[in-house]
């Protein structure tokens, strides 16, 4: 017989799912004996009401004693001759019980044995640790395997994952009473408490900005069906993904991860992102992988989406001049009251002159000027824009959807309009944009990238503005004064920007200025690093409070664009198969720390650590060989 032990925090409808996997095997082969560590989701009341559907034989409802000591409590209940510890969040295919017993059996020279794991998609969530202690390696990480081929097979390993751990009693017992052992583990049970923190339901703040094919999106706003830029791996390209799923993952504690004076991003401490080491020296780097944030290192952040095609039908009437003409109206455009149809670019200039031509051409209606500004009077046209997503008002607007899937062509003319009516260009060929509307900023710089123009990092600015003039004496709280607020990037020279068809001749001399200077510097992509991905250095990194998070989940890659940079999304929840089994013993391989691969499982202690020499003792006075 085997006892089955299962630890859950927070997860009822997976806890379901597992027990009704269970069950499905033969009930003379198994006890079961489930721990709740303090769950606020109900899964108390729902294991008070299902105890005998379920067939479970004995329960906890503890306050939060962490993973270990959940699964020693559990483990020192039963006398069966092999102890099966698994999270909440995976579930057992059909007969694997029996399968367990049966590979113990026919293998008495084992110790521990663990499962290949796959979760709902396909993909490949464990397959064994290989390597050595010391250099460890995940076998089949997030490979996708969607017909259940790969690695059907049956090797010694370093170490199993802990999400679904078999081991023989009487090792567990011999660990739990070692003297030596218990001097390094005073609690009852063998499974050392550790002061680590695992889980893989990594988790972000509701602001947190999302690059989707129709633009910025908060993640609190990211619905199932949705599709996300991502990086395929196993290409080296950017890449589209369906969300398959997305939500709150509850209330934890963030970090703010600073990159610069005011690009940051808001997580839990154990995601993971795409890391690289950089040398600015020698204009090198290479890829870490996917590792928690520390400081000092680099992320890996989107660059260059212009080679990827994501073209759809555009609207009727959408041509360059049009797009030109509206990208005018969102960089500083407006409607009245009289549905009037305003742009703001100053009388007296060649920009001004070019732009009410355009409007002649491209919108029905009189126009006239009006100080710095023209309007177009034109109900049809009004109604127009407005059906085309032309909408809001200087702090609310947003670019319409449509024009992130437009042409090329078309896409730069819609930059040029809002460049020639809100931008400015220095004397070092750079392109300067800053708006007081957080997230039409953000359209504007994922569209930068979807052109293969060079955007710095989006930086906010939060100043005091004055409505008359103060004095001697100014308190800044008085009511003649008032806060605003402004996000901002600058576009980097490269010869690209020559192709944006800007009516500001000045822009053009700039540019043509610069690229006379720049004729012999070299391309600025780091070698090491693919075109389409940059870096940035991680300043500091700082607690800021519990909040509630969120988080998604991508069907194929595993991947997504946060803030712009490469994050993890979680791991789906993983489910054991009854084959492909692999174990440790033989090599005396269980001298480190293995982390629990659960969705939404893991609590303080999450960690299985065993001393290597103690068990080995151990495992030699059972006759299990170690060498």
């Amino acid at each position: 017989m085997i006892d089955i032990c299962v630890i859950n925090y927070n997860t009822v409808d997976k806890l379901e799912r597992f027990l009704a996997s269970i069950n499905q095997s033969n009930q003379l082969l198994w006890n079961l004996y489930v721990a709740d560590n303090g769950s606020t989701d109900g899964s108390v009341e729902f294991l008070r009401e299902n105890i005998d559907k379920y067939n479970i034989t004995q329960g906890f409802f503890n306050e939060n004693i962490g993973y270990a000591a959940a699964s020693n409590q559990l483990a020192s209940l039963g006398n069966s001759e092999l102890l099966g510890i698994f999270n909440a969040d995976v579930w057992l295919t059909p007969n694997y019980v029996q399968y367990i017993i049966d590979v113990f059996a026919a293998h008495p020279e084992m110790a521990i044995m663990g499962p290949k794991q796959r979760d709902e998609r396909g993909q490949i969530v464990h397959a064994g640790i290989f390597g050595t202690n010391t250099a460890p390696k995940h076998r089949g990480w997030k490979e996708h395997d969607p017909h259940d081929a790969r690695y059907r097979d049956f090797l010694p390993c370093v170490t199993i994952s802990g999400s679904a751990y078999l081991v023989r009693r009487n090792v567990w017992e011999e660990l739990t009473n070692c003297p030596i052992y218990q001097e390094h583990n005073p609690s009852v049970g063998a499974f050392l408490s550790t002061p680590h923190y695992y889980e893989e339901t990594f988790c972000l703040t509701g602001d947190t900005t999302i690059w989707t094919v129709e633009g910025p999106k908060p993640i609190k706003d990211i619905n199932i069906g949705d599709q996300v830029f991502c990086w395929d791996e196993d290409k080296q390209e950017i890449a589209i993904d369906d969300i398959i799923w997305s939500g709150s993952t509850g209330i934890k504690l963030i970090y703010e991860t600073k990159f610069g004076r005011s690009s940051s991003i808001k997580a839990t401490l154990d995601h993971n992102f795409l890391m690289a080491r950089i040398d600015h020296n020698s204009v090198s780097g290479e890829m870490l992988g996917w590792l928690p944030i520390t400081d000092g290192t680099h992320v890996v952040t989107g660059r260059n989406f212009s080679r990827i095609n994501i073209e759809q039908d555009l609207p009727d009437g959408i041509t360059e001049d049009s797009a030109k003409l509206f990208g005018a109206w969102i960089g500083d455009g407006s409607y009245n009251l009289d549905r009037q149809i305003t742009f703001s670019i100053p009388e007296g200039t060649n920009v001004h002159e070019a732009y009410k031509e355009l409007a002649n051409r491209v919108l029905e209606g009189n126009s006239h000027i009006n100080g710095r500004s023209f309007r177009v009077c034109s109900a049809k046209s009004f109604r127009w824009m407005h059906e085309l997503g032309f909408v809001g008002s200087s702090s609310s607007k947003r670019l319409p959807k449509w024009i992130f899937s437009a042409p090329y062509r078309i896409k730069l003319a819609f930059l040029a309009g809002i460049l020639d009516s809100d931008g400015h260009i220095n004397k070092k060929g750079c392109l300067g944009l800053r708006l007081a509307n957080k997230w039409l900023i953000e359209d504007i710089y994922l569209l930068c990238i979807l052109v293969g123009l060079r955007p710095g990092a989006i930086r906010y600015e939060k100043r005091i503005n004055y409505f008359s003039k103060p004095g001697p004496f100014h308190n800044p709280l008085h009511d003649h004064s008032k806060w605003s607020e402004s996000w901002g990037f600058v576009i980097y020279f490269s010869k690209k920007m020559l192709e944006i068809p800007t009516e500001d001749t000045r822009y053009k001399e700039r540019l043509n200025k610069q690229i006379a200077k720049t004729r012999s510097r070299k391309n600025d992509t780091l070698i090491g690093l693919p075109e389409t991905l940059t870096s940035r250095k991680i300043i500091s990194i700082t607690p800021i409070g519990e909040e509630e998070v969120y988080d998604i989940t991508t069907s194929k890659v595993g991947n997504f664009f946060a803030n712009g940079i490469l994050v993890h999304n979680c791991s789906y929840h993983a489910r054991a198969h009854g084959y492909g089994v692999f174990y440790d013993g033989r090599a005396g391989s269980i001298g480190h720390s293995w982390h629990a691969s659960s969705e939404v499982g893991g609590t303080a202690d999450a960690n299985f650590q065993i001393s290597q020499g103690i068990f080995r003792k151990a495992c030699a006075n059972h006759g299990i060989p170690c060498d």
